[in-house]
């Protein structure tokens, strides 16, 4: 699996805003009449402890952070509404977008 580390350099801790994703699909969209893919990334904030999803167009640094700044992101969730919190558990689940297991926090 493809993945990225970066460090922001915000102050969040004395070692600056650490973030680790991965590109674990792929998400068809149609806009306008056209259609095009978007990259569907799992990432973690180390500094804050903080683990989404988020969609964007070039798996990098700055396209990331634009969704998270603007929280453009989604929380997972299993049937019992327990977010999963790590690469390990987005891993363990049959990868499906829908609303019984996201969450999106821009709305």
């Amino acid at each position: 699996m493809e993945s990225i580390e970066f460090n922001t350099g915000r102050e969040y801790t004395p070692e600056g805003q650490k973030i680790v994703a991965y590109k674990i699909g792929t998400v068809v969209k149609e806009f306008d009449g056209e259609t095009y893919e978007k990259y569907l990334v799992y990432f973690c904030d180390k500094s804050r402890h903080i683990s989404e999803l988020v969609e964007v167009l070039e798996f990098d640094q700055r396209s990331i952070m634009r969704r998270y700044d603007v929280c453009k992101y989604y929380s997972v969730y299993d049937d019992n509404k327990n977010t999963y919190g790590s690469i390990d558990d987005i891993n363990k689940i049959n990868y499906t977008l829908d609303e019984k297991h996201l969450y999106n926090r821009s709305l």
